[in-house]
């Protein structure tokens, strides 16, 4: 996830109430309403996975929509310690 992309996650969850005592779930429902933003349509995930059974192939990420590669990248530069602080960092 790119420097923007984490700013508007937090400048999300900053402005969501406080619906559930865990933090980790509002950090999430924030990830999947920036996602709504752009969304990808189930044709496109459908043709991908179609794709993905007709390679034969044992890839372990298949990246599909505007956000999943630069997600992914994101996640690639940090080490395992760094993401799951991450995740687990207070408001």
């Amino acid at each position: 996830m790119d420097v923007d992309s984490d700013r508007s996650v937090k400048d999300t969850i900053a402005q969501e109430p406080q619906a559930s005592a865990y933090p980790h779930a509002r950090r999430m429902a924030s990830l999947f309403s920036i996602a709504l933003q752009t969304p990808t349509t189930p044709s496109v995930v459908a043709e991908k996975i179609v794709d993905i059974i007709q390679s034969g192939t044992w890839k372990f990420r298949h990246t599909v929509g505007p956000d999943a590669e630069g997600y992914i990248q994101g996640r690639l530069k940090m080490s395992d310690e760094e993401w799951i602080a991450r995740g687990a960092s207070a408001e």
